[in-house]
């Protein structure tokens, strides 16, 4: 799955100055994770991010979709709505994001803080295999 290094990357400049050793790795072995909001900003500032990562020789190995609505969350036709657009962006980030591992994190009923909610996100997210 993901080797080496995640380098977690908020672009704020220009990238075509930085050498490919600035993610602190050397070079080679550095790769890139996108957390974000199954939605169509966050997919596009994300895809644009890591073409320019790539550029410089950071691949994008790992892609969160966070907040995702349930099936059984959706009992309202406006989350019933909501989730038909994530499953579309979904999709989206499949096809952008090919090369990486898509992991999906349902939304909670509250913020993922300290050991016993991460052990909790491991159950959801993984079934407990980590």
């Amino acid at each position: 799955m993901i080797k080496d290094i995640i380098v977690e990357i908020e672009v704020y400049g220009i990238w075509d100055e930085a050498p490919a050793s600035s993610c602190g790795c050397g070079g080679g072995g550095c790769a890139a994770s996108f957390v974000m909001y199954p939605e169509s900003t966050p997919i596009l500032e994300a895809y644009r991010a890591s073409q320019e990562l790539a550029a410089i020789g950071v691949a994008t190995q790992l892609v969160v979709a966070n907040l995702l609505i349930a099936e059984e969350q959706a009992t309202t036709p406006f989350f019933q709505k909501r989730r038909q657009l994530q499953l579309g962006y979904l999709e989206d980030m499949r096809r952008r994001f090919a090369g990486a591992t898509l992991l999906m994190v349902p939304m909670m009923d509250s913020d993922i803080r300290g050991i016993d909610k991460l052990d909790m996100l491991d159950k959801i997210v993984f079934g407990g295999m980590t």
